[in-house]
Parts: structure tokens; sequence; C-alpha cells
């Protein structure tokens, strides 16, 4: 959560593009991880389709366990997984497991990020930089999975898409208007990134402590912790989605605020 910010704020345009036509509300977290915070007539049809289209990938993919578990809200809650497939290792022998997804475990990866280049001052960053991953869940699902299907260990991978990159960028992008309002940002840096995918959204997103490791951060009663931060009069975002978990902790740059 965020206790200096707004849950909801009416804006009355499209915060990508400006249009006023046929505006409907953002979920600043994407709906499916369970985010309380709403701007209302926000986004128009076309930039809505855009954001809708790699959020999906991500809700659909790299999170679809972990929602699943958790019981996230879903607007197709009759296609919910009832299966989930695993890679173990089984009497010294790998395979494929297929479970019900009552027995499957809580599990999910997050990526590791280098700083934003707009920190480490590099204005040639051409992607963003994955230093590496941090498996999360719960450990007493994972032993008791294990324990039932006489599993050695566990083989967990996931494709790391710049959709996930691009959602942290929407997040802090909505948390910034929700907490200044729109008519404060002078210029929104990671708006080419979010709508049109340019390329090299590592300049402004990454991690705030690429060399920590998230079981060194601090645990968090807070389902998601959403934190913003001004310097120099540039807005930016801390981001820990599920850091319940002690998951790692990103930054987003996101742009330059008005005099105020």
């Amino acid at each position: 959560m965020n206790t200096t910010t707004p849950k909801t704020k009416y804006i009355g345009k499209c915060i990508y593009c400006g249009s006023t036509d046929n505006l409907t509300r953002e979920h600043v977290v994407p709906r499916g991880l369970g985010g309380p915070w709403l701007l209302l007539k926000a986004s128009c049809k076309r930039c809505a389709k855009i954001t809708s289209e790699f959020e999906r990938e991500v809700l659909r993919e790299f999170f679809l366990l972990v929602r699943t578990k958790l019981d996230l809200p879903t607007y197709n809650p009759k296609n919910k997984p009832d299966s989930f497939s695993f890679k173990v290792k089984v009497d010294g022998q790998e395979k494929d497991v297929e479970v019900p997804a009552s027995d499957a475990p809580t599990l999910f990866m997050m990526p590791l990020f280098k700083e934003p280049g707009h920190i480490r001052k590099n204005a040639q960053e051409s992607g963003i930089l994955v230093s590496g991953v941090s498996l999360h869940g719960k450990e007493n699902e994972m032993r008791e999975f294990q324990a039932k299907y006489n599993i050695e260990s566990i083989s967990y991978t996931e494709r790391l898409r710049t959709s996930f990159a691009r959602v942290l960028a929407k997040i802090a992008y909505g948390m910034t208007v929700l907490r200044y309002g729109l008519n404060m940002i002078e210029e929104a840096y990671v708006l080419p990134y979010i709508i049109d995918n340019k390329g090299g959204i590592g300049q402004w997103v990454g991690c705030e402590a690429p060399h920590k490791s998230p079981s060194l951060l601090p645990k968090e009663k807070f389902f998601h912790r959403i934190e913003n931060l001004e310097k120099n009069n540039e807005a930016g975002v801390r981001i820990r989605l599920f850091a319940s978990y002690q998951t790692p902790e990103y930054l987003v740059i996101v742009g330059r605020l008005k005099e105020h």
C-alpha cells in the first residue's frame, strides 16, 4: 500500500494521450494483481487496449500460478486453470508432472534488474539489464508438494518479457498521477515505453538496490508496497509487488514535475 497517496482520483481525460472520448477507469496496479488504486475516467479505448494487452501477458503467463493460488481477481473466473505442470526430479529422473491446482505450491519468480540507466548516468541504455531472478512462495506448501509426489527437486522457469517492465512503468506513472495530478507532470519519461513500446525502457525502470538479495529487504505486512518519491523535481516510484513474500524492490523514474 501507500499511506500518503489517495486510492482514487477523478481525471477526466486519458492520462496517456489526452483524449476525452470514451473514457474508462484505470487500475494503477492491474486488477488481476489485487491493487486498490483507481483513476476514474482516465483511459481512452485505444490506450486501454494497448495497456491491457501487455498486462494480460504478465497476468496470464508470468503470474498465473500465484494468482490462481491466491484467488486474485479475474474477469473470466471460469477460465482459471484446473492443473499446473512442473518439471521435477523423481528417483534421479527428470520428468513433467501435471498436478491439480489445489496441490500446486504457491510459487513465482521475480526478475532482478540493474539500476535504471538514468541513475547510472547511462544515456545509451538499449534495453533492460537482468542480473538474476528470485524465487518466492510458501515453504510449507512446497514441502507438502514434494512429500506427496516423492519429488527430489523442482525446476521452475518463466519467460521474461518486456511486458513486465512496461507494467512496472504503468504502475509508477499511474501512482504519480494519483499522487500529484496529471497537470503537475511536466514531462512523463515513461510514456513512450508504456504506449509505444519504445526500446530502452531500462533507462527508467530497474531495481534500486540491485546487489541486495530480496531476502535481506525488510518483511512487509502489505500485499503490495508502492511509494512515491521526489528528488530535484523528478518523480519516481518504488514498487514491491507481493511485498509480504519478501520480493525485490523496483524503482521507476517517471518524469519531471512542474515547479511546486
